[in-house]
């Protein structure tokens, strides 16, 4: 922990220096373009047959010398940032472990199963990402092969979500009462969390008609959340001043769509067979951490061995 400390007050250090030579740098620079741009201006407005006078001649010579001035401080500052980058990375150098021979067993990473599974990992992750055109290019390159329903399945659940990111509740919707039956065995609400989302965007549309007659799905949701019910209907008595104006704003809270969305997600990924994390997502900070571990370890056997303690 010591060491990323390090790196990391070295890093700020490089970091808040090469802010300040950015803007001085600026200014100088800026400076000498103005003056450039005045004095060229100066000559123009001459008589075209006219030679430059001593005080115009005497201007160009002041302006060249304060140009070769100010491009000196900017490469002296350059290289004065250039050590401070060395710094740096002599810091990282000293800093961290760079021989990682003893992280690697020879099998476990480069056989020809551990490469497919660690493909198919990276190739699921992308499609849980939302990327299927990369995924699909890497399935080509790499030679693996999914079954097309599984990969369908990914698109399906990836343009769900992102119509939900619009506040488009219908495909979700219909997805939900495709599923009714499987979504049930697991006790989920998915459905009636996004009837109720469609149903406060009538009332807050000031569709009161079409709103008091989609009221009528709620029925069949009423043995369960008949509390939250009796509250959505309250809301009929805003429809047309409007909800943000009323107690029951909190409904149009972009919260809830969100909510939506990760139910939604979990929901898919159960019936898919899936974890809702992808396992690169998941291994991938369990592999570094065990690197640090065992890189720690490594050094300590071998500064042992040697008979140095390392700090």
């Amino acid at each position: 922990m010591e060491s990323c400390l390090s790196v990391e007050r070295e890093h700020e250090k490089v970091a808040n220096k090469l802010d300040v030579v950015r803007g001085s740098s600026l200014s100088r620079l800026q400076a000498v373009i103005d003056q450039v741009e005045s004095l060229k201006e100066r000559i123009r407005q001459a008589p075209g047959d006219s030679f430059l006078s001593t005080s115009e001649y005497d201007a160009v010579k002041d302006l060249a010398r304060e140009a070769r001035d100010v491009v000196a401080v900017v490469s002296n500052d350059h290289k004065d940032i250039h050590a401070s980058i060395s710094k740096l990375g002599r810091t990282i150098d000293k800093s961290f472990q760079t021989e990682i021979s003893g992280l690697c067993t020879d099998g476990v990473m480069f056989g020809e199963h551990s490469l497919l599974q660690l493909r198919t990992a990276i190739v699921e992750h992308l499609f849980r990402e939302g990327k299927m055109e990369v995924g699909q290019a890497l399935l080509h390159e790499a030679g693996i092969s999914l079954p097309l329903e599984h990969i369908e399945k990914f698109a399906d659940v990836n343009r769900i979500l992102e119509a939900l990111g619009r506040k488009e509740v219908e495909p979700a919707l219909e997805w939900s009462i495709v599923h009714r039956c499987e979504l049930a065995k697991q006790d989920s609400f998915l459905e009636f969390k996004l009837r109720k989302l469609k149903f406060i965007g009538l009332v807050s549309g000031g569709h009161t008609a079409e709103a008091l007659a989609y009221a009528k799905v709620f029925g069949q949701f009423a043995p369960h959340y008949l509390t939250e019910i009796k509250h959505l209907m309250g809301s009929f008595l805003y429809c047309h001043k409007g909800l943000e104006n009323s107690p029951y704003v909190h409904l149009l809270d972009p919260i809830h769509w969100t909510e939506a969305a990760d139910l939604f997600a979990q929901n898919a990924c159960k019936l898919m067979g899936l974890p809702l994390e992808s396992s690169l997502a998941v291994r991938y900070p369990s592999v570094c951490v065990c690197a640090c571990v065992r890189a720690c370890a490594h050094v300590w056997v071998w500064s042992q061995s040697i008979g140095v303690c390392p700090e």
